[in-house]
């Protein structure tokens, strides 16, 4: 954990680095403006995830019900392929959803350090 508070903010958790004077400012303010094309109610959360840097517990959204019938939805495959990837892959706060984007997301807006998500 030490070297983790050694790093820069900018690298925590899924965060890329950016560089220059107010780089990491600019960065979590693009990622709070994508953040807010997103719905984050507590009906949406199809997944829990646990950091693997800091283990607090987020929450993975959908915008649509999974295996719904007539809609662009999620189907349990693909709910199943989320997690197999998120097992297999290493999840840190803030990291885009690997795969599956296109009916899964995350808070992007997050590093480690921020509260947990009161959605669930």
């Amino acid at each position: 954990l030490a070297a983790a508070s050694a790093a820069s903010p900018a690298t925590w958790c899924g965060l890329p680095e950016a560089s220059g004077p107010g780089g990491a400012k600019k960065e979590m303010s693009r990622l709070k403006e994508l953040d807010k094309e997103r719905d984050f109610d507590s009906t949406k959360v199809r997944e829990i995830v646990e950091c693997t840097s800091c283990f607090a517990t987020r929450a993975i959204f959908s915008q649509y019900a999974v295996g719904k019938e007539g809609k662009p939805a999620p189907t349990a495959k693909d709910l199943e392929e989320l997690q197999q990837s998120l097992e297999n892959d290493a999840y840190t706060c803030g990291s885009k959803i690997k795969g599956r984007g296109k009916y899964f997301y995350s808070r992007r807006a997050l590093k480690c350090g921020f509260p947990i998500e009161a959605a669930y």
